[in-house]
């Protein structure tokens, strides 16, 4: 038997042991891939007849992959549970689409096309001349011969491979003349016929030009036929002059410097159509002093009495047209009465003659007498240093009292 002092054994019995289940492990799922449908391509209408470059092609490449490194494994004491994250996904981005333009369409007119019009057929010149010399002045498209006489007619023509068409009031029917033929001959019946030319080319005519040709008896004499101006030429005044009476109309000008009471010679020339012609200051109409040369020029001249008193006069010449439609046509000149100037002369041997005197080339007073000594004094001169004088088959001496307004000797 055992003491009773021996202590007691006791077992204490080992604590149930828990083992935590690990928890679940989630893996995400990765997200899913999208992939962008590639973008309709899109091609441009091409512009009317425009050509654009092709647009460059641009290809997008894909972005650059990320791949999420993975997260470090930990492992905990046996109650820990280990979780390893699951790898990112890694996305890669679908390549952009490429979009190429079309190339726009060329278009290339097509060449216009060139029209040629034919030209038409001309008659550049269509003239006539006596066969014969007869040294008469004839114009060129109307003459005056004699009868019986024949008459040479040519032409010019342009575009006419056909030649041309002549028509001869002595011939029944219109003469046909070949391309190469240039003139013909023709003998005038009538005292007055008409020749007209006319150039071809197939079905196409020119317009006609015409040569006159009126005859006369043998032994009458006719002058040449004269060309006719057109109606309504405007008349012009081609010089209105004033000069010392009987002096040159040819050296006077526009202006005159002469004593009060003075004669002077007033000098025109006109032409165009006429109606009639004026000059103020009491001259008066001078239509009828006024000689024709032709039908439409004529020059006249008329002496008028300057007034005894004033300083200078004006006169007007004026045409009045026979168109009532155009306008009157003026000239003028200017008379200065008196002056400073004055000389005295003795010319040798011109006793009882005529003299007449220069101004700077103008003469300024004609039919100066010269007494029984050959002597005369002249005033109402412009004043100047120096005149000149003019006595036909005289020789010019000056006397002593010869001066000028300012005391020096007259040249």
């Amino acid at each position: 038997m055992a003491s009773d002092d021996t202590p007691s054994t006791t077992t204490i019995a080992p604590s149930p042991t828990t083992t935590i289940a690990p928890k679940p492990t989630t893996t995400a799922a990765p997200p899913p891939t999208t992939t962008a449908a590639p973008a309709p391509t899109t091609t441009a209408a091409p512009p009317p007849t425009t050509t654009a470059a092709p647009a460059p092609t641009t290809t997008a490449g894909p972005p650059p992959t990320t791949t999420v490194a993975p997260t470090p494994t930990t492992t905990l004491a046996p109650s820990a549970t280990t979780t390893t994250a699951a790898p990112s996904a890694t996305t890669t981005a679908a390549p952009s689409a490429t979009t190429t333009a079309a190339p726009s369409a060329t278009t290339t007119a097509a060449p216009g096309v060139t029209t040629t019009a034919a030209s038409r057929p001309t008659v550049d010149s269509f003239t006539g001349a006596p066969k014969e010399e007869d040294n008469a002045d004839h114009l060129p498209d109307s003459l005056q011969i004699e009868a019986g006489k024949t008459v040479v007619l040519s032409w010019q023509v342009s575009n006419a491979p056909d030649g041309v068409e002549l028509t001869d009031p002595a011939q029944s029917d219109p003469q046909k003349l070949d391309a190469s033929t240039s003139s013909t001959e023709v003998t005038p019946q009538k005292e007055a016929q008409d020749y007209s030319l006319v150039a071809l080319s197939g079905e196409q005519r020119s317009e006609a030009k015409t040569v006159h040709v009126s005859t006369h008896a043998e032994g009458h004499v006719y002058s040449p036929h004269a060309a006719v101006l057109p109606p309504g030429q405007p008349p012009q005044v081609n010089y209105f002059r004033a000069v010392a009476q009987g002096g040159d109309a040819a050296k006077a000008s526009e202006s005159l410097t002469a004593a009060p009471g003075a004669t002077v010679t007033l000098a025109w020339e006109v032409e165009g159509d006429v109606g009639k012609l004026e000059i103020d200051n009491d001259v008066g109409d001078v239509t009828s002093k006024t000689a024709t040369d032709g039908d439409t020029s004529g020059e006249g001249t008329i002496d008028v009495k300057l007034p005894d008193t004033g300083d200078s006069l004006k006169y007007t010449l004026t045409i009045t047209p026979e168109d009532k439609s155009q306008s009157a046509v003026q000239a003028t000149v200017q008379v200065t009465l008196g002056g400073d100037g004055w000389f005295e002369v003795t010319v040798s041997g011109g006793e009882g003659k005529k003299m007449s005197v220069y101004h700077e080339g103008q003469l300024v007073r004609s039919d100066v007498a010269l007494d029984d000594k050959g002597h005369a004094r002249v005033d109402g001169l412009p004043a100047a240093d120096s005149y000149e004088i003019e006595v036909p088959e005289c020789t010019l001496a000056l006397s002593d009292e010869a001066q000028a307004p300012d005391g020096d000797s007259v040249a």
